[in-house]
């Protein structure tokens, strides 16, 4: 009882707090945490040649890191096995690229594009986990914006 009543008395600023956190707030973070495609899941899955993240996941996190010459994205989900095996089926970039075994029984994909790093996939040994490092070369050319999706 006591919520409600707070909530009708305070209702206008609960609204003015919530306007200004979407306008002025972490919008990639709101996004992701509304199961909205972000600006820092597009870049990840463009740069790392990666399908879609699935919709089907829980604790899903992504994060951006600027460098001097790059941008890292990394992050992480969780999902059935089946979801997670489909998801890599579908990425061209883990297809290209290398898988190896490592000692914990987890796969690790290396991500590649032209003979040099892109980034890396791990998925846990019992493929219920997905943690990822996607690199991307920043180009300093006020022409340049990020690769097309297209597929024109």
């Amino acid at each position: 009882m006591f919520v409600v009543k707070f909530l009708v008395k305070h209702w206008g600023k609960i609204v003015l707090l919530l306007l200004a956190f979407y306008l002025f707030g972490p919008i990639d973070q709101i996004e992701e945490t509304l199961g909205i495609t972000s600006s820092r899941m597009h870049a990840a899955t463009v740069y790392g040649r990666l399908a879609p993240f699935p919709k089907d996941t829980k604790n899903f996190t992504v994060t951006s890191r600027q460098g001097m010459f790059s941008l890292l994205y990394s992050g992480s989900f969780s999902a059935k096995p089946e979801i997670i095996a489909d998801w890599l089926k579908q990425s061209p970039g883990v297809r290209e690229g290398l898988m190896k075994i490592l000692p914990d029984h987890s796969t690790q994909y290396t991500l590649e594009a032209k003979g040099s790093f892109e980034g890396k996939i791990i998925v846990s040994s019992d493929h219920t986990h997905v943690s990822f490092d996607v690199v991307s070369a920043m180009d300093t050319s006020p022409h340049k914006t990020a690769p097309s999706t297209n597929s024109e």
